[in-house]
């Protein structure tokens, strides 16, 4: 819902550049890693530790403990005997590590989170809670399969997620990662990769791999799917542009002549994706009627 001043105009929403991360975005942020990671860290006993030799692990919780060792050593590749022995402190330590990054590191340690603590705070809520302070704050990126990525529409975003979640799934991340790599993205591979998806996805329909795409509808037509005649044929143009030697896409043949920027490279991942999904409900569809 706009704020008062939004609707008014006395405060216009402000988009901010992509490599902006401003101490307002970083605060709100915060509070939502503090809730998901860093309430639960273990408490430390002055007296306990005055009455025998202790390491730091003997007051950190089990899950607080793993999370300082993998961030120091795999993230922010700082040595791990240095971790202080209250845990307090170490999450202090943690936090100035947090607020000294910028872009891309940043969005890099939001990321690394995502891909290896998910379900930290048990339903993976807390990347919910940051796409919305990204939507409030004006960053132009979102989580998308656990991934950071420029900005998607929700239906764009739907369509992604939900074909990631079966056939194709390794095309539609990596077409995702090519999409979204910082700080250049890799526009042109990630259409390769994207088409791919829906290449993989026919094969798993049809139990064959296949010379076109072409073949590939005739396969499926043979089973007792038959696409509607405009859309095998939008399908076909634009896979036919993509593996164009003279583009460059699929083949790398002339790479002078691929002149494709970020507007193409989204198009054709959500393309792929909604037709990746596509295609697996006509699976399903000719499953339930085989009965």
């Amino acid at each position: 819902m706009a704020k008062f001043s939004e609707k008014y105009n006395f405060s216009p929403k402000i988009v901010l550049d992509k490599q902006d991360v401003p101490e307002t975005l970083k605060n709100r942020i915060w509070n939502i890693l503090y809730s998901a990671f860093f309430q639960n860290i273990g408490e430390f006993d002055q007296y306990d530790y005055s009455y025998r030799e202790s390491r730091a692990n003997d007051f950190y919780t089990n899950e607080f403990d793993s999370l300082s060792v993998d961030l120091r050593h795999n993230f922010f590749k700082l040595p791990i005997d240095s971790r202080p022995i209250d845990p307090n402190e170490e999450r202090q330590e943690l936090r100035r590590l947090y607020f000294r990054t910028d872009f891309p590191k940043f969005y890099n340690l939001l990321e690394y989170l995502a891909e290896n603590y998910y379900l930290y705070d048990g339903e993976g809520d807390w990347i919910i809670a940051c796409n919305n302070i990204f939507v409030d704050e004006g960053v132009q990126f979102r989580f998308v399969c656990k991934k950071i990525t420029p900005v998607l529409d929700p239906q764009e975003m739907e369509e992604i997620e939900k074909a990631t979640k079966d056939s194709g799934v390794d095309h539609i991340n990596q077409a995702l990662d090519l999409y979204a790599k910082r700080p250049e993205p890799d526009y042109r591979n990630s259409i390769k990769e994207s088409l791919s998806a829906v290449e993989a996805t026919y094969r798993k329909f049809t139990g064959k791999a296949h010379r076109n795409i072409g073949d590939a509808i005739s396969e499926m037509e043979n089973m007792g799917i038959n696409l509607p005649p405009i859309l095998k044929e939008a399908f076909s143009k634009i896979y036919g542009w993509g593996s164009d030697g003279r583009s460059g896409i699929r083949h790398a043949l002339m790479e002078e002549f691929t002149n494709v920027g970020e507007a193409e490279a989204r198009l054709i991942l959500v393309m792929c994706s909604a037709y990746v999904n596509y295609l697996k409900s006509l699976q399903s569809m000719l499953r339930t009627r085989q009965g």
